[in-house]
């Protein structure tokens, strides 16, 4: 069992056409399926397969509509960071054995209580914000179970790429409550501020998005 921690998180929402950008944007990889069993030679998901499933996202809430949930896989630019559980019925698991970048679904809650926003809260009042990106930086080795750090590990120049995408193409999110201008680190592609505010939840729970602000610092 991989065991890691320290992790870095990244929550952003961003545009269809940006999210195909990110990913011609950095080191080649692969989408792993990695929360259900799937059957012998499956559970590789295709970027295009991924691509498509986002666009079909986003055009809901361009829509005003609650979107389906996105799919949860793992990003990796070897398979060797991987190894397969194979069943007696001729299914298999995808399970991590050298720490790998986990994507998530991912969602926004506002607090009356303490009036800030906060991630992976989920729940009726939810927003949907796109699907927050992470990679820890310290592993046990399963086999010595001894602490390294991540950093020169195969995936870890995918997720410095990642995070160099995402300071130059999203900002930090201008969300307004009650009239007040809140500049949170959640990120929002700069291709969404043409149509954030038809997101539906958006709508529901009395948030908007400050569209005309001057763009805050990218860090």
């Amino acid at each position: 069992m991989l065991n890691v921690s320290k992790w870095i998180k990244i929550p952003l929402l961003i545009d269809a056409e940006e999210m195909e950008d990110l990913f011609k944007s950095v080191t080649p990889f692969c989408l792993y399926q990695v929360q259900k069993v799937t059957p012998k030679g499956e559970g590789v998901i295709s970027l295009s397969a991924f691509l498509e499933d986002y666009s079909t996202y986003i055009e809901s809430l361009k829509r005003g509509k609650v979107p389906a949930p996105l799919s949860s896989p793992v990003l990796s630019v070897t398979p060797d960071a991987l190894h397969t559980m194979a069943f007696d019925d001729g299914r298999q698991l995808y399970k991590p054995q050298l720490p790998v970048i986990q994507m998530q679904v991912h969602a926004v809650r506002y607090s009356e209580a303490d009036q800030s926003f906060r991630s992976q809260l989920f729940g009726s009042d939810a927003i949907s914000w796109g699907i927050q990106l992470g990679y820890p930086q310290i592993y046990e080795d399963p086999k010595t179970y001894e602490i390294h750090a991540t950093r020169d590990l195969p995936n870890g120049p995918l997720f410095r790429e990642i995070q160099k995408w995402v300071r130059m193409h999203t900002r930090p999110t201008p969300f307004v409550v009650n009239n007040q201008k809140q500049n949170v680190p959640i990120r929002l592609g700069k291709a969404c501020f043409t149509w954030i505010n038809t997101h539906p939840q958006l709508k529901k729970q009395g948030v908007e998005i400050d569209c005309g602000a001057d763009t805050p610092s990218l860090h």
